[in-house]
C-alpha cells in the first residue's frame, strides 16, 4: 500500500496498514489460514515487536483500544 499509512497509541502500540508480502503470510497464517500475498491487512506491534496480524478493524480493537490511536504527527504533539 501506498505512503506511510500508521497510527500510533500508548505503550508503543503501532498498526499499519499494509500489502501481504511473502514474508508476512506465514504470520497472517496464524490466524487467518487463507491469507494470500498481495491481500491488505493491519499489523499490530507493540514496542517494534509483533502483536498481530488482523483482517479488518473489528479485529484490530481486539488487540487495541481504537480510541487511543493517533496519527504519527498528533502523537508527537502530544508528546511535546
Amino acid at each position: 500500500m501506498a505512503g506511510d499509512r500508521y497510527l500510533v497509541g500508548p505503550d508503543g502500540v503501532r498498526v499499519e496498514a499494509v500489502e501481504l508480502a511473502d514474508e508476512d503470510v506465514a504470520y497472517a497464517r496464524r490466524r487467518h489460514r487463507d491469507a494470500q500475498a498481495g491481500e491488505a491487512f493491519f499489523v499490530v506491534t507493540r514496542r517494534g515487536r509483533l502483536v498481530g496480524y488482523c483482517r479488518d478493524i473489528e479485529e484490530v480493537a481486539e488487540l487495541v483500544d481504537l480510541q487511543s490511536l493517533r496519527g504519527p504527527d498528533s502523537a508527537a504533539e502530544d508528546a511535546g
